[in-house]
C-alpha cells in the first residue's frame, strides 16, 4: 500500500473531500499532458509530493525542481521521474480513502475518471528516460564562465558605489571599499588572481586607515571594513603594513567592557558633519563586531584570544537572549551569517547553542528553488551551512545558483551593505561581489 503525502491524506468530508480528490486528478492529468507548471509560492501538486518521497527518484525530482523548474528539459526529466514512482498506487490509495467521505452518488461519478487516469499512468511509465546535462557538467561550465567574467575586472573596480547628490559638498562621491574587501575575502581560496584588487585596497587607504568613502575625512573609519582588512592581511602579505597594524590597534582600543568594538574608529559621522544626509547609524552592529573580532583572530590569535572570546561570548549571549540579531546597515541574512562565521571560525562548537539558533534562522529563509534568500545571501550562507552539515540538499542550491547566472558569466548586482539610504541618488550593488560569492559557493558545495 502506497504512503500518501501528509497534506493529501483525506480528512474533510463531502464537497471538501471531493475537491481535494479532483485537485489531485487534475494535477495527474496536467502531468500526463505536459502542462504541469510550478509556482515557487504554491504548494506542490499531488504527483510531485508523491515523487519527492520516493527513495530512488525523490532526490532527482528535488534537483529538477530547483532553480528554474519550468525549463522544458527540466520539466521533461522531472516528468519521467515522477511517472516512474509509485504514483498510480498512491492515486488508487487516495481514491480508496476518499470514497467513504463523499456524498452519496459522487463516488460512482468520479470512479471512471480515476480508472482512466490509472490506465494512462501505467502506459506512460514505458516512455524512455530523457537525456539531460548532468548538474556536475552545468556547474563546471558555470565556474568557467564566472572566472572569465571576473578576469575582465582584475582590480574589482566594479565593486564601488557612486553617490550623486552633493554628498560632502561634491557633485559625485565614490565609495564602497567594504564591497571590494568582501569580494577579495570570498575569492581567497578560489585561485583567482587578486594582486590588482589587493593593490586597489591599499590605494584606497587614507593616512590613518580605511573609510567606506575614501578621502572623505569628515567621517570615521568603519569597523566592518577594518575587520575585513585584518582577515585578508596574512593572505595578502599585509601583516606588517603600518596601516594594518594601526587598524588593529584602533579596533582593540574601541573594545568595550563586553568585548565588542564600536561601529566607527574615530569620530562618529552625523548629519551635522555631512550636510543633507540622514543620521549615520551609531548603534553597535553585530555583523561589524563579528568581522572585527574574526579579523583580530586571523591576524594574531595568540595576542587577541581573550579579547575575541569575550566579544564573541557577548554576541552568543545576544543570540540566545533575542533569538536573532539586527544590523543597522546589513540584511538579516548577512548579519546572522557574519556572526555565525565568526563563532565557527574562532572555536567551532564552543558556542554551539548560539550556532544552532543562527543556523535555524538562516535555514528558515530556504525555498524549494534552493535559494536561501537572494542569490548573494544564498552564496554567502550556503558554504557555511554545508560545513555544519545543516544544508540537507546542497545540490539544489548549486542548481539555483547556476540558473541565476547571466549569459556573460556574472550574476545580477546586489548590495551587501547600505550606509546612505537614498535609492534615488545612490548607485549601489555589485555584480563582481555576487559573482565572487557564487564562484566560492559553487566550488565548495557538494554535488551528489
Amino acid at each position: 500500500m502506497a504512503e500518501l503525502p501528509l497534506r493529501h491524506t483525506p480528512r474533510a468530508r463531502g464537497e471538501d473531500a471531493l475537491s481535494d480528490l479532483e485537485d489531485a486528478l487534475q494535477a495527474c492529468e496536467d502531468l500526463l499532458s505536459g502542462e504541469l507548471r510550478l509556482d515557487e509560492r504554491a504548494q506542490l501538486p499531488f504527483p510531485l509530493e508523491v515523487a519527492m518521497a520516493h527513495p530512488e527518484h525523490g532526490p532527482w525530482v528535488r534537483r529538477f525542481l530547483a532553480g528554474d523548474p519550468n525549463r522544458p528539459d527540466r520539466m521533461q526529466a522531472a516528468r519521467w521521474r515522477v511517472l516512474n514512482t509509485d504514483l498510480p498506487q498512491a492515486l488508487r490509495e487516495l481514491a480508496r480513502r476518499t470514497w467513504p467521505l463523499l456524498e452519496p452518488g459522487e463516488g460512482p461519478r468520479v470512479q471512471p475518471r480515476v480508472s482512466e487516469l490509472l490506465s494512462r499512468l501505467a502506459r506512460a511509465r514505458t516512455a524512455p528516460a530523457p537525456v539531460v546535462t548532468s548538474l556536475a557538467e552545468e556547474r563546471s561550465r558555470s565556474l568557467d564562465m564566472a572566472r572569465r567574467f571576473l578576469a575582465d575586472d582584475p582590480a574589482l573596480d566594479e565593486t564601488g558605489e557612486v553617490h550623486r547628490w552633493g554628498l560632502f559638498g561634491r557633485g559625485e562621491v565614490r565609495g564602497g571599499v567594504h564591497t571590494r574587501l568582501l569580494a577579495c575575502e570570498r575569492l581567497g581560496p578560489c585561485r583567482v588572481p587578486l594582486a590588482q584588487a589587493h593593490q586597489a585596497i591599499l590605494d584606497a587607504a587614507d593616512h590613518d586607515g580605511w573609510r567606506h568613502f575614501p578621502a572623505q575625512r569628515q567621517i570615521a573609519r568603519d569597523t566592518a571594513s577594518g575587520g575585513l582588512v585584518l582577515q585578508l592581511a596574512r593572505g595578502a602579505g599585509w601583516s606588517d603594513h603600518p596601516l594594518v597594524r594601526q587598524t588593529e590597534q584602533d579596533i582593540v582600543a574601541s573594545l568595550d567592557d563586553d568585548g565588542l568594538p564600536a561601529p566607527w574608529l574615530g569620530q562618529v559621522p552625523t548629519s551635522e558633519l555631512v550636510a543633507g544626509t540622514p543620521d549615520w547609524p551609531v548603534e553597535r552592529c553585530p555583523a561589524a563586531a563579528a568581522a572585527a573580532l574574526l579579523g583580530l583572530w586571523h591576524l594574531d590569535a595568540s595576542a587577541h584570544a581573550d579579547r575575541v572570546r569575550l566579544g564573541l561570548g557577548t554576541l552568543a549571549a545576544w543570540v540566545l537572549g533575542k533569538g536573532y540579531l539586527v544590523s543597522p546597515t546589513m540584511s538579516d541574512t548577512v548579519c546572522q551569517l557574519t556572526v555565525l562565521q565568526a563563532l565557527r571560525g574562532v572555536e567551532p562548537r564552543r558556542w554551539r547553542e548560539a550556532e544552532a539558533v543562527l543556523t535555524d534562522r538562516l535555514l528558515g529563509g530556504g525555498r524549494r528553488s534552493g535559494l536561501l534568500g537572494t542569490p548573494l545571501e544564498t552564496a554567502l550562507a550556503a558554504p557555511t551551512l554545508a560545513g555544519t552539515g545543516a544544508l540537507e540538499w546542497p545540490d539544489i542550491t548549486v542548481r539555483a545558483l547556476v540558473d541565476s547566472q547571466q549569459a556573460d558569466g556574472g550574476w545580477p548586482a546586489e548590495a551587501v551593505r547600505a550606509l546612505v539610504l537614498d535609492p534615488a541618488s545612490v548607485t549601489s550593488g555589485s555584480r563582481s561581489l555576487v559573482t565572487a560569492a557564487c564562484l566560492r559557493a559553487l566550488l565548495e558545495l557538494e554535488v551528489r
